[in-house]
């Protein structure tokens, strides 16, 4: 009876989360299709005011500068990196400059790189989860 209710449990623990996931992907194909911004933070130098992108003049600066470093000095995204932490220039969530992130300012290819690459790791991720939990399902029942 115990295990039989921990099940129900997680029946129901998992329609909560499908049916929360389902309203947030609809609000976001909604806000979408009215023309407003939805998906996901917003790169480095934009900012998400009322749904629509609109600069921000400190990162854009920030920007700027990387550019520049990058472009006239022919420094690379470690050595930006570390001017940047050196100079205590904020990064978009206050952290500590990544190289990574600096290579996706210096090359917006590389940036779109990242989100698919992203992408297909979720896609393998969750193909994972449902291949264990078919082999779960077909050793419980034999």
């Amino acid at each position: 009876m115990r295990t039989a209710m921990r099940q129900m449990r997680g029946v129901f623990h998992q329609l909560d989360r499908d049916l929360i996931r389902k309203r947030l992907r609809d609000g976001c194909t909604t806000q979408g299709e009215q023309g407003g911004y939805a998906y996901g933070a917003p790169r480095f130098g934009q900012q998400a005011v009322d749904g629509e992108l609109v600069d921000l003049a400190p990162e854009k600066e920030i920007e700027d500068l990387i550019l520049q470093w990058h472009d006239e000095e022919g420094l690379g995204a470690r050595a930006i990196c570390r001017r940047l932490n050196d100079e205590g220039l904020p990064s978009k969530r206050g952290g500590k400059w990544h190289p990574t992130t600096v290579a996706r300012i210096i090359d917006p290819a590389a940036r779109e790189a990242a989100r698919v690459r992203s992408a297909f790791d979720r896609a393998q991720k969750k193909e994972t989860r449902r291949t264990r939990a078919s082999k779960i399902l077909e050793s419980s029942v034999r």
